[in-house]
């Protein structure tokens, strides 16, 4: 026969093995309960209307954010790209003065007269060619208004070194014209004084002239590197 303590642990194993039946089908039934409520058409429609009116529109205004921070840099890179093209532009014309100047030296050297008239000519010339010397200078600095700070620095001051190094050299072709206007220096003399001029043209302007021409295009050089990530 059983004893009734032997009795009493049986009766407690059933009823816990009972118990824990009993949670098993709780956890499961709140599961399916949870599911099937998942499933509706009630809460179907209240995720539908959280994804259309909160996630789908904040993610669209990250989007766009994200284009338009895109955009905002593209733009302000190709304003610097086309800053630094018509640096470059600018600069070369300015150069051209350089030539102008020469050049005019070497007329006046055909004219042998010595006459007024000719020395007038040659001074009114030279102050319309000055002026628009300055303009055209002003137009370079002003176009390098856009190209990045450190870089401009630079530039800058290789463009004011190239600028001194300018003005020597007119000052040279102006004290020959005027010898050959005035003076009459001799044809040899004349040609001693164009040859050194000629030698700190190329010696001088030339090299600070294309010194400052290769920054840019170093600086271009970057930018255009910079302007692929965009494609």
């Amino acid at each position: 026969m059983i004893s009734n303590e032997d009795r009493a642990k049986i009766v407690e194993r059933i009823r816990a093995e009972n118990e824990i039946r009993k949670e098993l089908a709780e956890s499961e039934d709140g599961k399916k309960n949870r599911c099937s409520w998942l499933e509706s058409k009630f809460s179907l429609l209240i995720i539908g209307a959280i994804l259309t009116g909160v996630l789908i529109p904040t993610f669209q205004a990250t989007q766009e954010t994200i284009k338009w921070s895109r955009q905002n840099r593209y733009d302000n890179l190709k304003y610097r790209l086309d800053s630094a093209r018509v640096a470059m532009k600018e600069l070369t014309i300015t150069h051209a003065f350089v030539a102008e100047a020469f050049e005019r030296v070497k007329i006046v050297g055909l004219d042998d007269s010595g006459n007024s008239s000719a020395i007038k000519q040659y001074m009114t010339q030279t102050v319309e060619m000055d002026n628009r010397r300055f303009r055209q200078n002003a137009l370079f600095v002003g176009a390098l208004g856009l190209i990045d700070e450190k870089d401009r620095d630079v530039i800058q001051d290789s463009f004011n070194e190239y600028l001194s190094s300018v003005q020597q050299l007119l000052f040279v072709c102006e004290a020959i014209a005027e010898k050959k206007l005035i003076y009459k220096t001799s044809r040899d003399k004349d040609e001693e004084n164009l040859q050194k001029a000629q030698a700190s043209l190329s010696k001088g302007a030339d090299k600070l002239y294309e010194q400052t021409l290769l920054m840019l295009k170093n600086y271009l050089h970057r930018l255009e590197v910079q302007s692929e990530k965009y494609f």
